[in-house]
């Protein structure tokens, strides 16, 4: 009887092992999650790589999920071409869960600046399982343009650019002046009453002109030249200039003209806070000139001297 249980015992061992597959000798890894990218910011959509100071590189700002139980085999930041060729390659850091940046110059793995073009800049993590995970993709465009420094100059007469004015009862302004120029004009003060004082003895315009619509408002300094001098009746006398800052809303940049017939320098400053805005695109400076106390001055021109920046 014993042989025949033990080809039983056999007999059933066979069975169940052609049944059910063999146990396996390690044990099953538990399932892991890749993390979750997602590229949140590009600082520009078009950036220009010519180390002048402006826009030289854009910012890729992405974060990384906070879920992920693996440890990725290769996360790697590409920047491809519009023909699909991957310029650039770099590691990127997702092994720390939360928000991170990198800076692209422009260029190529192996440094050299790229074409102009629109770049796609893509986030592709492989895990374990090799499932790759892939951020939303975004483009930003690379231009070879650069800032070149321009300077603006234009030369308006004292009574074609004349905007508004304040005369005192005591005070007039005559046009042309009393030297015969061009559309000149006379800033005289107490020529109808003398001792006149505070506003009654001042004459003031208020002057303006367009300037270029300068790239991105790049605007460097401005100054204003007078050509003018102190009325042959009144050869002392001088003349105040001023500039209007947009932003402070306020009367900046006084300088005082001597009586010397001549072209006189008013005070250089800043030029962007100077410069308006205006519905038509079209931005424009304003400033003022005046006398006051006694004073007599003639001025024929202004010269606007503006500095600036355009990309080319």
């Amino acid at each position: 009887m014993r042989p025949l249980r033990s080809l039983v015992v056999l007999a059933s061992a066979v069975t169940v092992s052609a049944i059910l597959p063999a146990v396996p000798s390690v044990a099953l890894a538990p399932d892991k999650t890749p993390p979750t990218l997602q590229i949140t910011d590009l600082s520009w959509k078009t950036f220009y790589p010519v180390a002048d100071g402006y826009r030289d590189l854009v910012k890729v700002t992405y974060t990384v999920s906070d879920d992920s139980t693996d440890t990725s085999l290769s996360r790697n930041l590409q920047i491809t071409d519009s023909q699909g060729q991957v310029v650039f390659q770099r590691v990127a850091e997702v092994s720390t869960p939360g928000r991170h940046t990198f800076r692209w110059d422009g260029r190529s793995t192996a440094g050299q600046l790229q074409p102009n073009g629109v770049y796609t800049i893509t986030l592709v993590v492989t895990d374990s399982a090799r499932n790759d995970s892939t951020a939303r993709s975004r483009t930003v465009t690379l231009s070879d343009k650069r800032l070149v420094n321009k300077t603006y100059r234009s030369t308006v007469s004292a009574g074609g650019s004349t905007v508004d004015r304040q005369v005192g009862r005591c005070s007039t302004i005559r046009k042309p002046s009393l030297h015969g120029w061009d559309r000149s004009l006379g800033y005289y003060s107490n020529t109808r009453c003398r001792g006149g004082t505070g506003d009654a003895s001042v004459a003031a315009t208020v002057n303006g002109t367009h300037v270029p619509r300068a790239f991105q408002r790049r605007y460097g300094t401005m100054k204003i030249n007078v050509y003018g001098g102190a009325a042959p009746t009144a050869r002392r006398s001088r003349g105040l200039l001023e500039y209007y800052n947009q932003v402070r809303n306020d009367w900046v940049g006084f300088k005082l003209m001597s009586p010397d017939v001549r072209s006189h320098g008013g005070e250089t400053v800043a030029g962007k806070p100077m410069v308006h805005p205006v519905k038509d695109g079209r931005p424009y400076v304003i400033w003022a000139f005046l006398t006051a106390s006694g004073h007599r001055y003639d001025v024929k021109t202004f010269t606007l001297v503006l500095k600036y920046q355009v990309l080319r």
